[in-house]
């Protein structure tokens, strides 16, 4: 009789595989975000998300030609759970294809909040045109990728996504 001998908890790992409700937490959070600051707020907010999302790409891709940037962001995609697939275009552009999307439960109310053909963009220094974006109702997100013909006086303008 008494208390038991062993006491037992969940690891961190066990934890992980229960339900949790965080989406919908966010997404309270961010309407009333949006109701007491403006809209303007939560884009700000989603801006900085991605500049954050932008930085650590940067970190992680090493330079070298478009076909290396674009290869490396498509595994820093699929670490990510997005599920990408590239497909080279003969005239030197690039199909790149995202099966899932982190941040599309968020962006449905308002796609104009995915600035991932931004980043996109500035980490691969390349023309970035959204094809399809989950976000906006289609069932994939996909982007052509161009390489990039910058004038001289673009050179100096910085990162878009920064304020």
């Amino acid at each position: 009789v008494g208390r038991p001998s062993f006491l037992y908890r969940l690891t961190d790992a066990a934890e992980a595989e229960f339900p949790k409700d965080y989406i919908n937490l966010i997404k309270f959070l961010l309407n009333e975000l949006e109701n007491s600051d403006g809209p303007r707020k939560v884009r700000e907010l989603f801006r900085r998300y991605a500049l954050e999302l932008k930085n650590t790409w940067d970190s992680k891709v090493n330079g070298g030609d478009l076909p290396t940037r674009i290869r490396q962001v498509g595994e820093l995609l699929a670490e990510d759970g997005n599920m990408p697939e590239l497909t080279a275009n003969t005239d030197g552009s690039y199909c790149l294809t995202a099966h899932n999307c982190r941040i599309s439960e968020l962006t449905k109310a308002n796609p104009d909040l995915c600035l991932h053909d931004q980043i996109l963009g500035e980490v691969l220094g390349a023309q970035v045109s959204k094809l399809e974006c989950i976000a906006n109702g289609d069932i994939r997100c996909r982007y052509l990728v161009s390489p990039a013909v910058r004038m001289p006086e673009e050179e100096d303008k910085g990162v878009t996504l920064a304020s």
